[in-house]
């Protein structure tokens, strides 16, 4: 009788993504104007979202991407992002990746805003080493 050894599941495997996600959440109370959060999930998504917090009198923005928003200008020129700016906002993104990046914009209406956010995500058991980091139009080359 035969015996195979497969290894670690990878990016392709579809059972992994056709069952339920192991659950995973992480979150900050504050992130101030011009900053940036990389968040690193510790196996591959299979789907994420972002919720914003913020105080109640000012309603601040946190812009999702797929790449840093310092290491290249067309990430924001490109209007590559997802724009959150309310109190409990959500977007779920349904998307196989290893890391996201929260930023926050800097705009007049935002000085002395307390905003943060709360990121739960659904893994699969594909180590996150095993995808790849994302890169091209759409997610940080200008189209």
């Amino acid at each position: 009788m035969a015996t195979f050894n497969y290894g670690p599941p990878g990016v392709s495997y579809t059972p992994a993504y056709q069952v339920s996600g192991y659950p995973w959440i992480t979150g900050s109370a504050t992130i101030g104007a011009e900053v940036e959060h990389k968040i690193n999930f510790p196996y591959v998504t299979k789907n994420f979202t972002v919720i914003v917090s913020s105080s109640a009198a000012n309603s601040g923005r946190i812009r999702v991407t797929f790449d840093s928003t310092g290491s290249t200008t067309s990430v924001i020129n490109g209007m590559h992002y997802v724009e959150l700016d309310g109190d409990e906002e959500s977007y779920t993104f349904n998307v196989r990746c290893k890391e996201v990046y929260l930023s926050t914009p800097a705009t007049a209406g935002q000085q002395g805003a307390t905003v943060g956010y709360t990121v739960y995500a659904e893994l699969t058991n594909i180590p996150s080493e095993n995808c790849k980091t994302m890169s091209g139009s759409g997610i940080n080359i200008q189209d």
